[in-house]
C-alpha cells in the first residue's frame, strides 16, 4: 500500500505549515513566523513506539510504512514516534514544539497514481500551508479533492509538474512546472510568498534532478537546526557532497564537520532545506564559527544525440538558465540564446557551414561547446563541454543479384553473386591562379580560380557545389557566395560554377580576390555532393547590362536521375583558406598556421577536407623601399651642389664689399656695419633672384 502524507484541513490555530510528501508518506513540518519555530503531534494514547537513536527521517517513514496500524509520525533527530492516529482525524493536537529542533510531522495517505509514477524517494510531496509561488501556471482545473488535485500532478506527462498550488475553499488546482528551487540566486525572494487565499502550497519530491555536474556554494559559520540524514563514517567533504547527491530525497544543503577544525568527530549532515525553501521561517541556522553549509546550487545533465547528419547537445539544468550555449570555435554562428529554460540544446550538423565539427580520426567527431551565462563575457560561473560521436563506418558494397523471371531461370547460387566496394570519393578545393597553379595569398583584385575536384580520375562519381560561403579569419562576418540552388548571389564577386575543360572531374568557379575588413584570412567553405556518373547544370537568372533577365547554367545541383534512382546523399564539406593583402601596401598583421589538412566522414559519407597555407609576398614592398631611397638619395647629392654653389658666390661678394668700406670710411665700419651688410645681403639675394 502507497501512501502520502497530506492534511485535509488546516488547524484553527495555525496560519502557516510546512510539509513533505512522500511516496507513502506526506511529511508535514509545521512552522510560524515567530518562535517557537515547529509544532508536534501529541496523542500519548495513540503512542505505537519511541525509537531512539534514529538519525535518518527515511528510517523512521519506513518503519511507519511497514507498520499498518501506524498513522503518523514525529521526528526529530534521533528520535522517531510512530503514531496510530494523525491529525487528520484529531485537529487540535498540535502543540509548539520545546525542542530546539524543528518536529517533523508526517501521517499517511493513499494515492492512485503513486505506484504509475513509481517515485523512488522517501516522500512525494513538500507542503507549505498558507504559501503561494507567485509564477506562471501551466494548467488549472477544478478538483474534487486535494488527493486529486496531487494525483494529477503525479500522473502529469505533458511536463515535469515540480510543485502545484490547491485553494481548500474553490478546489482550484493549478500545476506548475516550477518550484522554489529553480530560480537562480540572485532571483528576488518575493516569488514565495503568503497567499491572498486559502491554498497552500505543495512541491514535488518525485522530480529527476539532474545531478551529473553540480556546483555548491559555502555558507560558513552557520549550520541548520534541522537536518534529515546523519552519517557518522564520512572522511571527506566530497564524500559528505556524494551523501547529499544520492539521497532518497531531494538533498539541497549538507554540512561536514572536521576534527582538524577543532570539532569533535566527524559528522556529515545532509537536508531537504536551503535558503530557498527557508524564506518564510525565522532563525533557521545555528551560529557556529567553525562549521560551513554547502547548498547545492546549478546542476547539469549533459546528453548527447549522435544522429545521421548532426551531434545534438541537450543539457538539463535545475536552475532557470538564461544565456547562450554555443561551440567554442564559431561563437557568433554557432550559438543558441536561451531565456528562462530548464532544459536547452545545440544541434550542430556535421555539413554545417558555420559550426565547424572537427574529426579526431576516421567516424569520431568532436565539438567543444560553451554554457555562458552572460550574453558578453564569460565568467566563472560558465560551464566548458567537449562532446563526441563515434561511427562505426565502413565502405558501402553494392550487390547485383540475379532473379527468376516466368520460370526460365532456376534458384540463386552463389557464384553468381559479385560483390564490388565503392570507396566514398576523396573531394579537395584549391585557389589557384587563372593558370590553374595553386596559390596561398593574392592581391585584391587579381583573377583567381576557386577549383573543387575528384582527385581520383577513375572515380564513377560526379559533384555539384551549393552554399558556397566565405568567412573572415576571427568568424566574424561571412558572406554567401553560392546560394543552396547552386547560383551565385552576385556575379560581381563570385562567378558561375562550370565544369573545367582539363579536368572531366573537377569544377571552376571565377572570382575576383577580396577580403574582410576584420582579418587578412578569407576562408572558402562549400557544400559539396556526389552524384552517379555527371551532374546536370542548374538554370539561374541573371540581369544583363540592359537590365534584361538571362538564364544562364551552373553546375551547382545534380541530375534528377540520381536523385530519384540512386538516393545517394553523401554530402561533402570542403574547406580552403588564403591570404588576401589589400592594395594599400599595408602588411597584413596576421600569418597563416602551417599547411594543414582534416578529413571528416560520418555515417553517411559526409567529409569535410580542410587546407590553409602560408605565404607572404614582399617583393613589390622590397622594390617600392629601393626605389624610394635612390630618389632620396639623388636629391640630396642635387641640393649639396647647388648649396656649394651660393655659398662661394657669397663669399666673393663679401671679400669685394670689405675692401672698399676701409679704403673710403674707416671710422664708420662699426656703426655701418650693419647696414652694409643688409645693403649686401640683399643685394645678393637680389643677384641670386636675377
Amino acid at each position: 500500500m502507497q501512501f502520502i502524507s497530506v492534511i485535509a484541513e488546516r488547524p484553527q490555530n495555525l496560519r502557516q505549515h510546512y510539509f513533505l510528501i512522500a511516496n507513502s508518506l506526506e511529511i508535514q513540518l509545521v512552522t510560524k513566523n515567530r518562535p517557537p519555530l515547529s509544532y508536534v503531534f501529541r496523542s500519548p494514547l495513540d503512542t505505537l513506539d519511541t525509537l531512539s537513536g534514529v538519525v535518518q527521517l527515511t528510517d523512521c517513514l519506513a518503519d511507519c510504512r511497514n507498520n499498518a496500524a501506524c498513522k503518523a509520525v514525529n521526528f526529530e533527530t534521533g528520535l522517531c514516534v510512530l503514531l496510530s492516529s494523525s491529525a487528520t482525524e484529531k485537529k487540535n493536537n498540535f502543540y509548539a514544539s520545546q525542542f530546539p529542533l524543528f518536529t517533523i510531522y508526517a501521517e499517511k495517505i493513499c494515492l492512485k497514481n503513486i505506484n504509475r509514477k513509481r517515485c523512488q524517494n522517501s516522500w512525494a510531496f513538500e507542503r507549505v500551508a498558507g504559501f503561494q509561488l507567485r509564477t506562471e501556471k501551466r494548467k488549472k482545473f477544478t478538483a474534487l479533492s486535494k488527493e486529486e488535485c496531487l494525483d494529477s500532478c503525479l500522473a502529469e506527462r505533458e511536463f515535469d509538474c515540480r510543485s502545484l498550488q490547491f485553494d481548500n475553499t474553490t478546489k482550484e488546482c493549478q500545476l506548475s512546472e516550477f518550484d522554489r528551487h529553480v530560480f537562480p540566486a540572485n532571483q528576488p525572494k518575493g516569488y514565495f510568498a503568503p497567499s491572498n487565499t486559502e491554498s497552500d502550497y505543495y512541491e514535488s519530491n518525485c522530480v529527476q534532478e539532474p545531478k551529473g555536474l553540480c556546483e555548491f556554494k559555502a555558507i560558513k559559520g552557520k549550520v541548520l537546526k534541522t537536518v534529515d540524514s546523519i552519517h557518522q563514517e564520512v572522511r571527506s567533504v566530497g564524500e559528505c557532497q556524494q551523501k547529499c547527491l544520492n539521497a532518497e530525497y531531494r538533498c539541497f544543503s549538507y554540512d561536514f564537520s572536521d576534527p582538524s577544525n577543532g570539532e569533535v568527530g566527524v559528522v556529515c549532515r545532509t537536508s531537504h532545506l536551503d535558503s530557498n525553501s527557508l524564506t518564510h521561517i525565522d532563525e533557521p541556522y545555528l551560529r557556529k564559527n567553525s562549521s560551513t553549509t554547502f547548498e547545492r546550487m546549478s546542476c547539469y545533465n549533459v546528453s548527447i544525440f549522435c544522429r545521421a547528419k548532426e551531434m545534438v547537445a541537450f543539457v538539463q539544468t535545475n536552475k532557470l538558465f538564461s544565456g547562450k550555449i554555443y561551440a567554442k570555435a564559431k561563437p557568433n554562428s554557432c550559438v543558441n540564446d536561451v531565456t528562462n529554460s530548464l532544459a536547452f540544446e545545440i544541434a550542430m550538423p556535421y555539413n554545417d557551414l558555420m559550426c565547424d565539427v572537427k574529426q579526431k580520426d576516421q567516424g569520431k567527431f568532436s565539438s567543444d561547446v560553451i554554457i555562458q551565462h552572460h550574453d558578453m563575457v564569460v565568467t566563472t560561473k560558465d560551464l566548458g563541454l567537449s562532446v563526441n560521436c563515434n561511427y562505426d563506418l565502413s565502405n558501402r558494397s553494392v550487390s547485383n543479384k540475379p532473379f527468376a523471371v516466368e520460370g526460365d531461370f532456376g534458384a540463386r547460387e552463389e557464384e553468381n553473386t559479385h560483390t564490388q566496394t565503392v570507396d566514398a570519393p576523396n573531394i579537395v578545393m584549391k585557389i589557384t591562379d587563372l593558370e590553374r597553379r595553386d596559390i596561398s595569398s593574392a592581391q585584391v583584385g587579381d583573377r583567381l580560380m576557386l577549383r573543387v575536384q575528384i582527385q581520383d580520375e577513375n572515380s564513377p562519381y560526379g559533384i555539384f557545389v551549393r552554399e558556397l560561403v566565405a568567412v573572415d579569419g576571427v568568424d566574424a562576418s561571412d558572406i554567401v557566395l553560392i546560394d543552396s540552388v547552386g547560383c551565385p548571389t552576385d556575379t560581381n564577386i563570385m562567378g558561375f560554377v562550370d565544369k573545367s575543360k582539363k579536368d572531366p572531374k573537377s569544377i571552376e568557379i571565377p572570382f575576383d580576390a577580396f577580403k574582410f575588413p576584420t582579418s587578412d584570412v578569407v576562408q572558402f567553405r562549400a557544400l559539396v555532393t556526389p552524384c552517379i556518373q555527371d551532374c546536370n547544370p542548374v538554370s539561374c537568372n541573371i540581369q544583363n547590362s540592359d537590365g534584361k533577365a538571362q538564364a544562364v547554367e551552373s553546375f551547382g545541383k545534380r541530375r534528377r536521375r540520381s536523385v530519384q534512382k540512386e538516393n545517394f546523399d553523401d554530402e561533402v564539406v570542403v574547406v580552403q583558406s588564403i591570404k588576401i593583402v589589400d592594395s594599400f601596401g599595408f602588411e597584413g598583421k596576421e600569418k597563416l598556421n602551417a599547411e594543414e589538412n582534416v578529413t571528416l566522414f560520418s555515417d553517411s559519407n559526409k567529409k569535410l577536407n580542410a587546407f590553409t597555407s602560408p605565404c607572404i609576398n614582399v617583393a613589390g614592398l622590397t622594390v617600392a623601399c629601393v626605389i624610394f631611397l635612390l630618389i632620396q638619395l639623388i636629391l640630396v647629392f642635387i641640393w649639396a651642389i647647388q648649396w656649394h654653389k651660393r655659398n662661394r658666390h657669397f663669399l666673393k661678394y663679401e671679400e669685394s664689399a670689405k675692401s672698399s668700406s676701409m679704403q673710403y670710411s674707416p671710422t664708420a665700419t662699426l656703426s655701418t656695419v650693419p647696414v652694409s651688410s643688409t645693403h649686401r645681403y640683399s643685394n645678393f639675394m637680389k643677384t641670386q633672384h636675377e
